[in-house]
């Protein structure tokens, strides 16, 4: 419904000014004169209106009207633009009323105060919801920044006692999944798992039989990488 008459806040109440009421009724008589002859169709002061001083320095006072003020000025004009404003302010109240219910009776009241704490009861259910979503988002970021960003290394035999496992079989069906494969005597990640962080090769010095010394490879799984060895087999994860 398009505003054609604007509709105030007046303490704690609808209201529309004097002033826009004639405006809109296109009143031929100044609003000085034409007002005081309105109110004198038994409308009570500070009741039905309230003469209040005006910031607009064309004129230096106006008339908050309440709704049904207003409705019944504009049914006295008997003109179109009176029955425009009329019908106007009645659908406004009734958009006022569809808005705040208010009960008739006793057993509407309960009514309403059941669907009222029902709302309420579901939004506290949302927040809570909505609460529980971002401490549970707030933990994976912390156990993906604390935990899997980790640089502490794991070997295959403490991830294989998780899984009630020898670290000989473990290796055995990463190999029979195609995750790694063994390069003299040296199990070590197929390439597209070798940079996604599962993994971390160390150097080891080592004495040959002759004397000389060498190095040896050795691939440790990290925190990353042992969880998804755990979610592999469908195991809890361990956090």
């Amino acid at each position: 419904m398009n505003e054609i008459i604007e509709i105030r806040d007046w303490n704690g109440k609808k209201a529309v000014s004097g002033r826009d009421l004639h405006y809109f009724l296109e009143v031929e008589t100044p609003f000085h004169k034409w007002i005081p002859r309105m109110l004198e169709y038994g409308f009570i002061e500070n009741v039905d209106w309230t003469k209040v001083s005006s910031n607009n320095q064309s004129y230096s006072f106006d008339y908050a009207l309440s709704m049904d003020c207003a409705k019944e000025i504009s049914m006295i004009q008997r003109t179109e633009k009176g029955k425009i404003a009329r019908q106007y302010f009645i659908e406004c109240e009734k958009q006022l009323q569809q808005h705040f219910a208010i009960p008739k009776t006793y057993s509407e009241a309960l009514m309403l105060a059941s669907k009222q704490a029902e709302l309420i009861e579901s939004q506290q259910k949302q927040l809570s919801a909505a609460e529980d979503t971002i401490k549970h988002q707030s933990i994976k970021v912390e156990y993906h920044d604390r935990v899997l960003q980790s640089r502490d290394l794991i070997s295959t035999s403490i991830i294989a006692k998780d899984l009630g496992m020898s670290a000989t079989a473990l290796n055995k069906q990463l190999h029979a999944r195609g995750i790694i494969y063994q390069v003299q005597g040296v199990w070590v990640p197929y390439s597209k798992y070798q940079d996604k962080g599962y993994c971390h090769s160390q150097t080891f010095p080592i004495k040959h039989e002759d004397g000389s010394i060498g190095s040896a490879i050795h691939y440790y799984w990290t925190e990353r990488g042992r969880e998804f060895i755990m979610n592999l087999f469908q195991t809890k994860k361990i956090a």
